[in-house]
C-alpha cells in the first residue's frame, strides 16, 4: 500500500508489532498512515496497565542506535514511557506522540570559541536532518552565546522572538543554564510551555521540566560516570590492555576524526514522565524537583 513501508525497506534490525509481546488490551489498526508492515497497535481509549516488549538479537558487539517508528497525531498520548535495556543497564525516555516534529525551531548554541558548541549542534542537525531537508522544520534562529551564560541566552532568544514576530514553535538550547534564559524570554512574551530542550540535569532545570516550562533535560549521571572511570583506572593500573576493558569501543567522532578507545554511557533524557529516575538516584530531592508542581502532574511528584 502507498506510504506503508515493509520492514525490509528500513535500514537496520527491524522488530515489528508481530514480534512484540503485548500485555493488556490493545487494538490492531491500519487507519492512519504511514506505518510499518501490517499495521500498528493502540490503546483505543486512554488506560493504564498496557505494555509492549520488543526484543532483538544483535549479530555482534558494538554500539547500536534504537529508533522507534511512531505516527504523530493529536489523538495520541503526550508522555509515553519507554524503557531501553542494554549492556550498561537501562535508559528511560518519554515519547510525545501528540507533538509533530515540525515548525519553526530556534537553536541557542554555546560559546563560539568552544568546540563543544559546534559538536552539540552537529548532533542536533543529524537528528533533525530529515525534517529540515523536507522543509517541515525551519531553522529560524541560530546563534552562539558568549560564555554559555543564561543572561546572554535570554538576550539571544529575545532577539529571535523579535525577528520572527514570536513565531517560534520549539527551542533547542545546548545546556540547561541557557535554557533558563530561553524560558525567561518566552515567559515574558506569554509563550511559556512551548518545547524547550536543554542538557546537564541541572536541579533548576529538572524543576522546570516538572513545571512544564522546559520539555527535557539530558542528564549524565555523575555517579555512573565516576564508577565506570574508576573501574577502568583500576583495570589499567593492574596492567589490563585498554581495548580489553568492559565497554570499551572505538570512537572517532571528534572534530579531527582521531580514533581512540572510549567508554560511552547512554545519557538519560529527563521529562515529566521519568523525573522519579533522578529522584531515586539521589541526584535531586523530591522537594527540589517538585517545588510548585501540582501533585501527580509529573511522575514522582
Amino acid at each position: 500500500r502507498p506510504g506503508v513501508p515493509a520492514g525490509n525497506q528500513i535500514a537496520g534490525i527491524v522488530v515489528d508489532d508481530t514480534e512484540a509481546l503485548f500485555e493488556g488490551e490493545w487494538v490492531a489498526s491500519m487507519f492512519q498512515q504511514p506505518f510499518v508492515g501490517a499495521g500498528y497497535r493502540h490503546s483505543g481509549q486512554p488506560r493504564r496497565g498496557l505494555s509492549a516488549t520488543y526484543e532483538m538479537m544483535l549479530p555482534e558487539e558494538g554500539e547500536y542506535a534504537v529508533r522507534m517508528v511512531i505516527n504523530h497525531d493529536e489523538s495520541r498520548s503526550k508522555n509515553v514511557p519507554v524503557r531501553i535495556v542494554h549492556a550498561d543497564g537501562e535508559s528511560q525516555v518519554s515519547v510525545n506522540q501528540k507533538a509533530k516534529p515540525e515548525g519553526n525551531y530556534a537553536f541557542i548554541k554555546g560559546d563560539k570559541g568552544d568546540p563543544n558548541a559546534t559538536f552539540l549542534f552537529q548532533g542536533m542537525m543529524e537528528v533533525l536532518k530529515e525534517g529540515l531537508d523536507s522543509g517541515k522544520i525551519k531553522n529560524v534562529c541560530e546563534t552562539f552565546t558568549d560564555g554559555w551564560k543564561p543572561d546572554n541566552a535570554q538576550k539571544n532568544m529575545e532577539q529571535c522572538l523579535t525577528s520572527t514576530g514570536n513565531k517560534v514553535d520549539a527551542v533547542l538550547a545546548e545546556n540547561d543554564g541557557m535554557a533558563s534564559g530561553v524560558v525567561a524570554a518566552l515567559t515574558a512574551q506569554g509563550m511559556a510551555g512551548i518545547p524547550v530542550g536543554g542538557q546537564d540535569g541541572d536541579l533548576a532545570a529538572i524543576n522546570r521540566v516538572a513545571l512544564g516550562t522546559q520539555t527535557v533535560s539530558v542528564w549524565k549521571n555523575a555517579k555512573d560516570l565516576g564508577k565506570v572511570a574508576a573501574e577502568a583506572a583500576n583495570a589499567l593500573a593492574d596492567g589490563a590492555d585498554m581495548a580489553s576493558i568492559a565497554g570499551v569501543a572505538k570512537f572517532s567522532g571528534g572534530k579531527n576524526g582521531v580514533e581512540m578507545n572510549s567508554i560511552l554511557l547512554a545519557p538519560t533524557p529527563i521529562t515529566k514522565a521519568n523525573i522519579n529516575v533522578a529522584i531515586d538516584a539521589g541526584h535531586i530531592t523530591k522537594d527540589q524537583a517538585c517545588a510548585g508542581v501540582a501533585a501527580g502532574a509529573a511522575t514522582g511528584c
